[in-house]
C-alpha cells in the first residue's frame, strides 16, 4: 500500500517539528545549566537607600533566593519560605551591619544608608521549580557626581562572554522557533 503525498508531507512535518522541539528543549536546559545571568548597573548617592529588585511579584513557597556580594560571593541574604528561612547576614568586616533588609513579598534586597564600601557586584540567584534565575547588579555608591564609564571597563572577561553568550542563545532559540513555525505553514 502506497502512502499519498499529503500523508508523506504530514509525516515529514511531524518528524521535523518533533526534532525542532527537542532542539529547543535542549537549548533551554543548556541555558539553565550555564546560568545565563542578566546584568544591571546601579548608581546611588552615598547615604541614600538602594533596592536591588528580583523582578518577582511574589515569592513562592518553593523558591530559594540567595544574595551574595563580591568575587568571593559572600552570602548577604537568603530566602526559603518552605524551610522558614528569611535572613540577612553581615560581612566579616561589618560593612553591612544593620544596613540590609529583604522585601517580604518579592525577596528584593534593600541596602540602607549606603557607603562607598557598599560599591561592588551583587549576585542574585532564584532557584524555582522550573528554572534558575541569575541577576548581577554592579552597584556604584558615589558622592552624586556622574562619572562616565563604559560598562565593559568594569567587567571581568568571563562576565562579558556570559552576556554575549546569553544574547546568542536567545537569538538561536528565536531562530529555531521561527523555523518550527514556518515549517508548519
Amino acid at each position: 500500500m502506497m502512502k499519498s503525498g499529503s500523508s508523506l508531507l504530514n509525516a515529514q512535518l511531524y518528524r521535523d517539528t518533533k526534532n525542532n522541539f527537542k532542539i529547543v528543549l535542549f537549548l533551554l536546559l543548556l541555558n539553565d545549566a550555564f546560568g545565563a545571568e542578566t546584568q544591571k548597573a546601579v548608581s546611588v548617592k552615598e547615604g541614600k537607600d538602594v533596592a536591588l529588585l528580583t523582578g518577582e511579584t511574589e515569592i513562592q513557597r518553593e523558591d530559594n533566593i540567595l544574595w551574595t556580594f563580591g568575587d568571593e560571593r559572600m552570602l548577604l541574604a537568603e530566602v526559603h519560605l518552605k524551610n522558614k528561612i528569611f535572613e540577612t547576614y553581615d560581612s566579616d568586616d561589618g560593612r553591612f551591619k544593620g544596613k540590609l533588609e529583604l522585601d517580604r513579598y518579592t525577596g528584593s534586597l534593600i541596602i540602607h544608608n549606603t557607603q562607598s564600601s557598599h560599591s561592588g557586584v551583587y549576585h542574585m540567584k532564584i532557584i524555582k521549580k522550573s528554572a534558575t534565575i541569575y541577576k548581577r547588579f554592579d552597584v556604584t555608591v558615589g558622592d552624586g557626581e556622574k562619572k562616565k564609564k563604559k560598562i565593559w571597563e568594569s567587567l571581568p572577561l568571563h562576565d562579558i562572554v556570559n552576556t554575549v553568550s546569553s544574547y546568542l542563545f536567545a537569538g538561536l532559540v528565536g531562530l529555531v522557533i521561527l523555523t518550527c513555525v514556518s515549517g508548519l505553514q
